[in-house]
């Protein structure tokens, strides 16, 4: 029954949190860049 986060494999949990990094790390330039 549990086929949850915790089955998934790792590419999975990487695609999750790339979008995030990614738009942190956007977020860092866009700062750097301004400042």
């Amino acid at each position: 029954m549990k086929q949850g986060v915790l089955a998934s494999p790792w590419w999975q949990r990487v695609l999750a949190v790339l979008p995030v990094i990614l738009l942190l790390w956007l977020g860092v330039q866009w700062a750097l860049g301004e400042g």
